[in-house]
């Protein structure tokens, strides 16, 4: 996954004479069904536990879109972005970590309605995702003899945004959005063993994720 991130890098590169870069971050908040009832059950089954292991709610996103040039309102390109969440719970002796980390590689129409709505734009991009969780004990990755266990998980998402820009200058706009995304599967049959610690209580290999993000994009521009 890593080799293909950086190739698409190399890609993005490439082509950015021929394309404007945009780049964001924000701030997202998470819902995972599965993934959320795994993590309950994991803390009905420990009463034990003072301070119960949080769902995975709140993270950050970081992006970048290279938006193909032209002289119509509509554009398009390639985008790639990575998130994360982390879930901590401190106990006596029992600390456990769990961080999922997501990337979104995928096409994006950019569209600005500034002749009728000055300011504001849209976005709507089809994402593929490819992400992981990752587990911690008193500060030690999970492992199986020496090998560090994971879930890798895939899955696709469509996700449309709102901005509005409040400033625009020579070389660079700035755009405050808000963000909605929604993945109907997210494949990952080893999620419930880092979640839960099972393997077949829950049974879940796979999950809904829905994502909003607020956050600030950054246009910068180029000329033709």
């Amino acid at each position: 996954m890593k080799n293909r991130i950086v190739m698409f890098f190399f890609f993005l590169v490439a082509t950015s004479g021929f394309a404007q870069p945009r780049v964001a971050v924000g701030y997202n908040y998470l819902a995972a069904g599965n993934w959320d009832r795994a993590i309950q059950t994991y803390n009905f089954a420990r009463p034990e536990l003072t301070n119960k292991q949080p769902l995975f709610i709140h993270g950050i996103e970081l992006g970048a879109d290279y938006l193909w040039i032209n002289d119509k309102p509509m554009k398009h390109g390639m985008s790639v972005s990575y998130r994360y969440f982390r879930s901590a719970a401190a106990n006596d002796n029992f600390d456990v970590v769990l961080n999922a980390h997501l990337v979104n590689i995928g096409y994006v129409v950019h569209n600005s309605v500034a002749a009728r709505r000055k300011g504001f734009s849209v976005d709507v991009g089809v994402y593929a995702i490819l992400g992981g969780i990752y587990r911690n004990v008193n500060g030690e990755p999970l492992r199986d003899d020496d090998t560090r266990i994971w879930a890798p998980g895939i899955g696709g998402e469509l996700r449309p945004r709102v901005g509005y820009t409040i400033a625009e200058k020579e070389k660079y706009s700035i755009t405050p959005f808000v963000q909605a995304s929604y993945c109907p599967i997210y494949f990952s049959p080893r999620a419930e063993a880092l979640l839960n610690q099972t393997m077949t209580l829950t049974g879940v290999k796979y999950t809904s994720i829905v994502n909003l993000e607020a956050g600030v994009c950054i246009s910068f521009v180029r000329s033709e």
